[in-house]
């Protein structure tokens, strides 16, 4: 999605609400199972919705299981503040706002702590509060009633805290100099909230004045690529199976079928890269494999990858019924109008976005030389 705030598509709306639901009957997030089965009953397939819910940055999603797969029946699922502030009206009831009061409380405490600390010139300080003396103050002060290992789980998902949290959920502890929590100050409302973590979490919108460039750029930008991750991971990671594809990557598109043919021929170099790994898909596998060479991950190749899994999208919805709707929301996720009678800008377009894209991964992996 291009914006933390827009608007869920009909059926990833519909999971929402229903995990909303489940928190709602009892007080704890469903499990996988009650996801699943009410789903099944309306026709609609949950591994599919949960597989393609709108994800920012670093794995930040409206819902969650704990990982990417898919969960099993007792697992329990839960939603985000983003997911949260997406559930349909009558379905926010007093049980969610509590989690939304408990947030912007905790928020709030946590900066109203830091403003109080004298800075040293000479060291960084490591200051930090016991979690179930924290969640005492955010209850009095929210009006909320949550234990330490609700409260825990709430702000663990949340990317403000993210490595601000310390131990697990019966006994942990709260840094609350860490700087993403500072930029999240004064935040009043879940709306306020959304826009701040926009900064740290939401997809760079690319600019289309990036399809004016050469049109060799891209084919120049892959070279350029491969020849770095030759130089960091010792291997090739460009398999292109004809040189005919190379060549259309440089032309224009006049015509509908020319911009099918130049967007198929670029789904190609990326589908064929010569990256193994557990994931599926050559761009996930890319992604694992510099995360492996970094030991730790390259945060900054997740945007540029995420552009050309958008651009393949894009691709799939010229050339398959089925993957249309995906399409049309890849083209607004890239910041791009709706593709209309001039294929020959829609092709500049999305070969400036790739090239870019390209750009900035190789950028990344730079930083990896000796």
């Amino acid at each position: 999605m291009a914006s933390l705030s827009d608007p869920f598509a009909p059926l990833d709306q519909s999971f929402v609400d229903l995990v909303a639901e489940g928190y709602n009957l009892s007080g704890r997030w469903p499990v996988w199972q009650f996801v699943q089965l009410h789903l099944q009953r309306t026709g609609a397939d949950a591994v599919e919705i949960f597989r393609r819910l709108p994800t920012w940055q670093q794995n930040y999603r409206a819902a969650n299981c704990g990982s990417g797969t898919v969960p099993e029946p007792a697992t329990q699922v839960w939603l985000t503040t983003a997911g949260i502030a997406h559930v349909s009206k009558p379905l926010r009831t007093q049980r969610l706002d509590q989690l939304i009061a408990a947030l912007l409380a905790s928020l709030r405490l946590a900066n109203e702590r830091a403003r109080r600390v004298e800075p040293d010139p000479l060291q960084a300080l490591d200051e930090r509060v016991d979690g179930t003396e924290f969640t005492a103050v955010v209850n009095m002060t929210a009006g909320t009633g949550l234990s330490a290992e609700q409260l825990y789980r709430l702000l663990s998902h949340e990317p403000p805290f993210w490595g601000a949290l310390r131990g697990s959920e019966g006994l942990w502890s709260l840094e609350y100099l860490k700087p993403w929590i500072s930029r999240c100050d004064d935040v009043g409302s879940i709306e306020d909230y959304l826009d701040r973590i926009e900064s740290l979490v939401g997809w760079p919108t690319p600019t289309p004045a990036a399809s004016a460039e050469d049109p060799f750029a891209l084919v120049t930008d892959f070279d350029h690529l491969d020849l770095v991750w030759r130089l960091v991971a010792g291997e090739p990671l460009l398999r292109i199976p004809r040189v005919a594809i190379g060549a259309k990557l440089a032309r224009e598109a006049t015509t509908h079928e020319e911009f099918e043919s130049c967007l198929s021929a670029l789904a190609d170099v990326l589908s064929s890269l010569n990256v193994t790994g557990d994931e599926t898909g050559a761009l996930q596998k890319l992604k694992g494999r510099i995360s492996e060479l970094r030991e730790g991950g390259v945060p900054g190749v997740d945007a540029p990858i995420e552009m050309l899994r958008r651009v393949t999208a894009i691709r799939n919805g010229a050339q398959h019924q089925g993957a249309a709707a995906r399409a049309v929301r890849a083209r607004g996720d890239l910041g791009l109008p709706a593709f209309g009678t001039d294929p020959a800008t829609s092709w500049r377009q999305v070969r400036g976005i790739a090239a870019m894209a390209v750009r900035q991964i190789r950028e990344e992996l730079e930083t990896l030389l000796p």
